[in-house]
């Protein structure tokens, strides 16, 4: 057999002596890289731990006559996001002298203009860090750096400076904050419901305003949420009519808020809901007649003796016996001939719920 050529073989050994010295520096290189990023992480944690216990002692004496100028107090430096982090824990948790006085501090360090910065770059968490802790304070600059981050390609960056601008009652955005919250998460009435009713009974009129022109069903079901969660005394929503909309978490939401406020029209809107084709608004009116002990739909609710749906048969049976003596009288008569009548007074009188 011919030999190998000794040119071949050396161009064997030197692309291994190649790939070696390749690999060996690499893992030089990772080693090193890891062990100045341990350093670096160190020496951040110690200054996030000397930068919480002098802005802890600071606050500690923030009520004492001696305190200095916010501006003149030297602090430790300390990465942003850290900072953050500290501040967002003491912002929280201060009320009264004290929190208003670290809200000044956090202005006048200057430290509300480096986090304002740190919303716009960074890690998600990071960003989102960074507005919770705008939202506890009180600039206009603080507020315009929320309200611009209602447009940001993050939907939980959204969500955040949403949630942000309602706990600085920022009602002036209401429609600004519903459309960016239905862009990102057009399917969630119960999250934008949630959103909303942040706002408190403040923006009941908005409410109903943005219900009766609105051509989108998430948003017309999500005020009518809003509403139940916040209830007005009194609607000027016609929930009547609404019951005749195609969506059925729009008539879901009508039937449950008639149950806890006056409205306008002569007809019932539970009593309709009841036979409603959708077991979503049939359950729903179920829930609603149990929670507001309604007795004047026993007849209604006994009509759910036969629904197919399990919770609806549940419910009617739940609700008929939340209407008092009358209605439990009512279940147990029922209980000879509905398995289910039988189960539910066995669990209401074994007083598991």
């Amino acid at each position: 057999m011919p030999g190998i050529p000794l040119g071949f073989v050396s161009v064997v050994a030197g692309l291994s002596l190649a790939m070696m010295f390749i690999a060996v520096v690499s893992c030089l290189l990772i080693i090193a890289r890891r062990v100045s990023l341990n350093r670096y992480l160190d020496q951040r944690e110690q200054r996030m731990e000397t930068f919480r216990t002098a802005l802890g002692e600071h606050v500690s004496r923030a009520h004492s006559e001696e305190t200095e100028e916010a501006a003149t107090i030297a602090f430790p430096e300390c990465h942003v996001s850290d900072m953050s982090e500290i501040l967002l824990h003491y912002l929280r948790v201060l009320r009264g002298s004290q929190a208003e006085h670290l809200r000044q501090l956090v202005t006048d360090q200057g430290w509300e203009e480096a986090i304002a910065r740190s919303t716009a770059h960074g890690t998600r968490g990071a960003r989102m860090r960074a507005l919770r802790v705008l939202s506890y304070l009180e600039t206009s600059e603080s507020l315009r750096i929320i309200h611009s981050h209602l447009g940001s390609d993050q939907p939980y960056v959204r969500l955040t400076a949403a949630r942000a601008l309602v706990r600085r009652d920022a009602t002036l955005f209401l429609s600004s904050i519903v459309e960016s919250f239905s862009e990102v998460f057009p399917e969630q009435v119960q999250g934008l419901a949630e959103l909303l009713s942040g706002f408190g009974m403040q923006i009941t009129d908005e409410l109903e305003d943005m219900a009766a022109r609105t051509d989108r069903p998430v948003v017309l079901a999500a005020c009518l949420e809003a509403l139940i969660l916040s209830p007005p005394a009194r609607t000027r929503l016609d929930l009547c009519a609404l019951m005749e909309h195609p969506s059925e978490d729009v008539r879901a939401a009508a039937c449950a808020l008639s149950c806890i406020s006056e409205h306008p029209g002569a007809g019932d809107p539970l009593r309709i809901a009841l036979s409603d084709d959708a077991p979503k608004v049939r359950l729903r009116a179920a829930k609603a007649a149990c929670e507001n002990r309604e007795s004047g739909v026993v007849g209604e609710l006994y009509g759910l003796a036969r629904d197919p749906i399990f919770w609806a048969r549940y419910w009617g049976f739940r609700a008929i016996w939340a209407t008092g003596a009358a209605g439990r009288q009512f279940v147990d008569s029922c209980a000879v001939r509905e398995p289910m009548a039988a189960d539910v007074s066995l669990e209401m009188r074994a007083g598991h719920v």
